[in-house]
């Protein structure tokens, strides 16, 4: 079993996205261990500077750590998000886990914020070891190409369900290794992901995180 610690804010704890991929782990027989740390609006920054965050990273026998900063962080303070993932993808090697960099999206109505957050969140990955789950271009793919869908919530910068469950198959394929794309059913009873029926529509999307992953995930070889 692995066990998983999410550190970010909101986006990473609307739709109990930890949640989620456990709950497609388990689709394929695999069990996972997720915990999260967030704080609405928090930056990666932010965290470093809350010494029970960084004592549950070195204490917490943890196998990955999910590393997502502030929507806006890779566009307006770049130098700020490469400094705050370098002392903490220090940290958590030197707790013997894996750093991986959940990469966001682009507000809904900016499609075009996406290439410098795909740039930074690339260039990060690659400089400090990291694994990357590159959601952000698996949401603009699939904006893209699936006439009709909506990835964001209400406000047009959080996600809905549906972008949660893209989200959580990225960071799923990028831990496990394995293909989403070969993941079939939604649990039943009162999981999240039982709201989502159309079957369709959550292959495509699975299919779409795993291309997203081929282009431009950063592995630990990279």
């Amino acid at each position: 079993m692995s066990r998983i610690l999410f550190i970010g804010n909101s986006y990473t704890g609307y739709n109990d996205l930890p949640g989620l991929v456990r709950e497609l782990a388990a689709l394929s027989g695999r069990e996972l261990e997720t915990d999260s740390i967030t704080r609405g609006g928090a930056q990666l920054k932010w965290h470093l500077s809350v010494p029970e965050t960084v004592a549950r990273i070195r204490t917490g026998s943890w196998n990955y750590v999910v590393l997502q900063d502030q929507s806006l962080q890779a566009l307006e303070r770049p130098e700020a998000l490469h400094a705050a993932v370098k002392e903490l993808a220090s940290i958590i090697k030197s707790a013997n886990a894996v750093p991986v960099l959940y990469m966001t999206w682009a507000r809904q109505e900016k499609p075009e914020m996406q290439a410098a957050i795909t740039e930074e969140y690339t260039l990060a990955a690659r400089n400090n070891g990291c694994l990357l789950a590159p959601v952000g271009e698996a949401w603009k793919t699939a904006l893209s190409s699936i006439d009709g869908l909506i990835l964001h919530d209400k406000d047009q910068s959080h996600p809905n369900l549906t972008g949660s469950y893209i989200a959580a198959c990225v960071i799923y394929s990028t831990i496990t290794g394995n293909e989403a794309a070969n993941l079939t059913g939604i649990l039943p009873g009162d999981s999240a992901l039982a709201a989502l029926s159309d079957q369709p529509l959550l292959q495509r999307l699975r299919n779409l995180a795993d291309r997203a992953i081929q282009e431009y995930g950063v592995s630990l070889e990279a």
